[in-house]
């Protein structure tokens, strides 16, 4: 116990010896009493040994007074003790919590980051085998384009080759029948010969020689009429030697046009019928080019002249080579869906002269090459069969306004 615990203070020792102070005297002590516990008395004097049983009481209650202070100061040590040992226990707990998170984090940050990395490796794995993928596609599809092109090409080749035997077993055909005419007619000009020798020999034996002149006329023209036609030769104006030369071609016929009254512009409706025209006049202009130079000039010259005329027409004839599906038309003819298109971007009154002068350009490219490669004869034998589809196919097909458009304004007149 401390010297300040033994001590005693005056109004401790006045509450012992039963002296009292007034209230209004000693206000201090009477608060200081109530405040803390009484403090043990102080030992009695040797002199003074008789102990009254009031103080005796006094001491007593003194004495547990501070023996509970004791108690009480000794439970708040011990609490206080206890607070600073959790508090110390709390912290040091959070200290190891914040190690074991930091600890957690940073193992979290580097399975993340080892993440990320195995990540980044395989996206550029998966980018590479892509690249690879790609260029291995890429490879394949070239490849089979080479080798359909290849196909094509055979396939191509083995039509015309079969194109070419199947002309060639026509005309041998063709040869074969006009021998076999060649033969009828001169073994029936035998007959007919012999039964006019026959009749001239019994016209000299009734000596008439009205009767006999009449008859030698009539053989006359009889072995005139008998004569066998000359086989069918090439359009050519160069001759051919042992063979008499061929009357010239015929004159193109022109129908007599009646006045009709001609589109403003060219719309669907116009453009649909004079491509189907202009198509079928590039077909005859085929089918009349193919016995004379085979299949592959022929789609040369046509291709050709209309690229040539492209070039003097190229926002009009734009693309028109063109199929649908992206390949190129090696036989010259158009596609009338874009030939409708280009001629669309132009002003309605201004579509008629240009459009007119693009398909006039190409079929005047075709004439002037035929006549260029095989003469100006056979040129004119192209043009009339070019009128002549007129009668027999346009007339009952197209509207005749339309078709005489075509035959005026497209097909030239001679």
């Amino acid at each position: 116990m401390s010297n300040k615990d033994d001590s005693f203070s005056l109004d401790d020792m006045m509450e012992i010896f039963g002296e009292k102070l007034p209230a209004a005297e000693s206000p201090s002590a009477a608060q200081t009493l109530k405040e803390r516990p009484p403090e043990p008395a102080a030992p009695p004097k040797d002199d003074d040994t008789s102990i009254t049983a009031e103080e005796l009481q006094l001491l007593e209650e003194y004495e547990k007074s501070k023996a509970e202070r004791k108690r009480k100061e000794q439970e708040a040590r011990r609490r206080k003790e206890e607070e600073e040992k959790r508090i110390l226990e709390d912290y040091e707990r959070q200290q190891r919590e914040a190690e074991e998170r930091e600890a957690r984090q940073r193992r979290d940050m580097e399975e993340k980051r080892k993440r990320e990395l195995e990540a980044l490796k395989a996206k550029q794995e998966q980018e590479a085998w892509l690249k690879e993928q790609e260029k291995r596609i890429i490879e394949e599809y070239e490849k089979e384009k080479q080798a359909r092109l290849e196909k094509d090409r055979q396939a191509q080749a083995e039509r015309e080759a079969k194109a070419q035997a199947e002309l060639k077993a026509l005309a041998e055909q063709q040869r074969r029948d006009e021998a076999r005419r060649q033969d009828e007619e001169k073994a029936r000009a035998a007959r007919l010969e012999e039964e006019l020798k026959q009749k001239a020999q019994a016209a000299q034996a009734l000596d008439d020689a009205k009767h006999r002149r009449l008859m030698e006329l009539m053989s006359k023209v009889q072995r005139e009429t008998a004569q066998p036609a000359l086989p069918p030769l090439p359009s050519l104006d160069r001759g051919v030697p042992g063979l008499p030369d061929l009357p010239p071609a015929r004159p193109v016929e022109r129908e007599e046009e009646a006045p009709v009254e001609w589109p403003d512009t060219v719309s669907e409706s116009e453009n649909v019928p004079l491509c189907l025209m202009f198509e079928e006049s590039r077909r005859s202009t085929f089918a009349f080019l193919a016995p004379l130079i085979g299949i592959k000039a022929s789609n040369s010259m046509l291709n050709k002249t209309l690229e040539k005329a492209r070039a003097k027409s190229p926002a009009l004839l734009k693309d028109v080579n063109w199929k649908v599906d992206g390949s190129l038309r090696e036989d010259g003819s158009l596609d009338s869906d874009r030939l409708l298109k280009n001629i669309q971007a132009m002003a309605p009154q201004e579509r008629m002269d240009p459009y007119l002068k693009a398909l006039r350009e190409i079929l005047s490219l075709r004439l002037a090459a035929v006549e260029t490669g095989l003469g100006p004869r056979t040129r004119q034998e192209l043009l009339g069969k070019i009128h002549d589809l007129r009668r027999k196919q346009f007339s009952d097909k197209y509207p005749s306004r339309l078709v005489s458009l075509f035959y005026q304004e497209i097909v030239p007149r001679s």
